[in-house]
């Protein structure tokens, strides 16, 4: 597979091996196909801060569909994103629900993929953001 040159300088800079940058050009490749990343929430905690204000912390898994395999992502997605990463149940957490969570994790997944010195929007991205799949 070739490896477009902004998937490489990720890969480099975050020191990804051939794994994890294969699912990051084929989430970059496929961004416009419907339903190619899956979002699954599993678990929501709530809490209280110093405030008062109640948080609702959610914790998804992603996966992409990759060589014809369904191909757990959320490791790559956390160190790509900077999301807090839980390795005991490979998740990623956000503070966020629902809905909203999905386009969130797939907005900062694409974001991360175009190219910075890109100024056009990029259809693909946005299409992939509207379709993400919903487990």
């Amino acid at each position: 597979m070739k490896i477009n040159k902004n998937i490489q300088a990720i890969s480099e800079a975050k020191n990804l091996n051939g794994l994890e940058t294969a699912a990051l050009q084929a989430m970059w490749r496929n961004r416009a196909k419907p339903h190619s990343l899956s979002v699954c929430h599993t678990k929501t905690n709530l809490s209280v801060d110093d405030s008062g204000e109640k948080q609702e912390i959610t914790q998804h898994k992603i996966f992409i569909i990759l060589n014809g395999g369904i191909v757990p992502v959320s490791r790559v997605v956390a160190k790509i994103t900077g999301l807090r990463y839980n390795q005991a149940s490979d998740s990623i957490s956000i503070n966020s629900t629902g809905i909203d969570a999905n386009f969130t994790i797939a907005e900062k997944i694409y974001s991360k993929l175009l190219p910075k010195n890109s100024k056009a929007i990029d259809i693909g991205r946005l299409f992939a953001v509207q379709s993400v799949n919903r487990l």
